[in-house]
């Protein structure tokens, strides 16, 4: 297949120094649970415009990868601000604040918690179920109630992660021509193959979980879902009965921005199974991930979970809705993955996620959410790009820029050069009144254009209810102190 898109433009971005069954309403079924207050977890306001600095000691409980901001949300599309098709405009570095003063929003009421779970056995619209376990995906917990997205351990900072194999330099170009390209030239790349059949997808705690394996990608008409209708887009994921919010809203920001990668990483058999191709990642530390040069190559068959009231719709990402099978079928690729894992890659995230007897495997590991570092990891396993784990400004740069400019002019000059960017939001403490802009506490969204008054739109894996814009001030002090992107292409 040609590529679908071509080289986008703009400058690199340069850190900044700084001186410090019938589907239910997504938002009732998924808020992901608290997950013990980590490093960053619970204070949106410290961060930096540069990469975290490793800790001394490592805290329980804190994930060993990379900051945790585990939320996702769909996108508003940003028509008239910043965003992947308005590659031109941004802001210039100069350090002058170029948007127009921000009008105040009149008092606006916030509406009431939403409900946590959905009822009965319909198959629930949103992400992380409010049983869903603490700590990823927003708490970088599992997606759970609220999704929660998680805290950066002191581990993450350092870089310490389950990575493996030897640095590769990126390249560039369709996915097979890069692994080509690797053995022309004489570079040994690895190549690790499994199947991935029937993952675990157990949700303990769960009300309502979905008890069955089906063929949902099978229509009645005999013609089955196809994998792809024309170039792959963020409205084609939707989060589905599963705390995998993060997950969720880094597959739409690949796909709005680097559609070509989704294409090349899939193709579906003549035998009716999918082979997917990801790339391994490693840590480097600071929050850098980078690809291994090694290939795993995944089998995938076509069932997934449903209700068995509903067999015709997949219970976790969606495929009804949207009309493509790309999305569930990536899903489940992710959650087999495992299968490659080494025994030390398993205890590490066990050591980070969730404290029980067993390593949790498939569906039920992604239950648990993600971290931030999780996020970067997936980004360089679906692009073969190196991702970087960034934290928010607090403070004045060497330029003079404050922490509002710096964040605005980053974040135009990734959007501008085609690079996604994922947030998480933090939990909700007790008794406080809810986060502005509908935001859903614990959950990660993916971060899509800056309008015309310099006010920040997300997109909500929900595919639905996506917050208003928001300005800086609201979003910082309502998301974990960092965000997820690539590096420049």
């Amino acid at each position: 297949m040609s590529e679908l898109y071509a080289a986008e433009k703009g400058a690199e971005a340069v850190p900044v120094e700084t001186t410090a069954p019938a589907r239910t309403d997504p938002a009732d079924a998924w808020a992901e649970p608290e997950e013990p207050a980590d490093e960053g977890n619970a204070e949106p306001a410290g961060i930096t415009g540069e990469p975290k600095e490793p800790d001394d000691a490592d805290e329980p409980g804190e994930p060993e990868w990379g900051r945790e901001d585990d939320a996702a949300v769909p996108g508003s599309g940003g028509a008239t601000g910043l965003d992947a098709r308005a590659r031109d405009g941004h802001p210039a570095a100069s350090g002058e604040d170029t948007y127009p003063a921000e009008p105040e929003d009149p008092e606006e009421a916030e509406s009431p918690v939403e409900p946590e779970e959905p009822q009965g056995p319909e198959r629930p619209d949103g992400p992380g179920d409010p049983d869903e376990a603490d700590g990823l995906e927003g708490d970088e917990g599992a997606e759970t109630p609220e999704e929660s997205a998680e805290a950066e351990s002191p581990e993450d900072r350092a870089g310490v992660s389950g990575g493996s194999a030897a640095d590769e330099p990126s390249v560039t170009g369709k996915f097979m021509d890069r692994v080509k390209g690797a053995f022309s030239s004489g570079d040994s790349v690895r190549e690790i193959s499994e199947t991935v059949d029937r993952p675990d997808f157990h949700l303990p705690g769960r009300a309502y979980p979905p008890d069955a394996y089906g063929t949902p990608l099978d229509r009645p008409d005999g013609t089955r879902t196809p994998l792809f209708d024309g170039v792959p887009h963020r409205d084609q994921t939707q989060q589905g009965a599963l705390g995998d919010c993060g997950v969720i809203a880094t597959l739409g920001a690949v796909a709005e921005h680097r559609p070509q990668d989704i294409v090349d990483r899939m193709k579906e058999n003549e035998d009716g199974t999918y082979e997917v191709s990801l790339n391994e990642a490693k840590s480097v530390g600071f929050g850098r991930y980078e690809p291994t040069g090694t290939v795993v190559k995944l089998t995938v068959t076509g069932d997934l979970p449903v209700y068995s009231e509903i067999p015709s719709v997949a219970a976790f990402a969606d495929s009804a809705e949207t009309g493509v099978a790309w999305a569930p079928i990536m899903e489940k690729a992710i959650a087999g993955v495992d299968r490659t894992w080494s025994e030390d890659k398993q205890a590490s995230w066990q050591s980070t996620h969730v404290r029980t007897d067993a390593f949790p495997t498939g569906y039920t590991r992604l239950n648990f959410g993600t971290k931030s570092s999780d996020r970067a990891e997936l980004l360089v396993q679906l692009t073969g790009t190196p991702a970087q784990v960034w934290d928010v400004p607090t403070g004045y740069d060497h330029h003079g820029r404050d922490a509002k400019t710096q964040f605005r002019q980053d974040i135009a000059e990734k959007l501008a050069d085609g690079c996604p960017v994922i947030v998480a939001t933090r939990h909700q403490k007790k008794g406080e009144s809810p986060l502005p802009g509908k935001l859903v506490a614990g959950h990660a969204y993916e971060l899509t254009a800056i309008n015309e008054i310099g006010r920040f739109e997300l997109r909500n894996p929900y595919n639905a209810r996506d917050p208003k814009p928001l300005t800086f001030d609201e979003l910082r002090d309502s998301i974990l102190p960092n965000y997820v992107t690539l590096e420049k292409k």
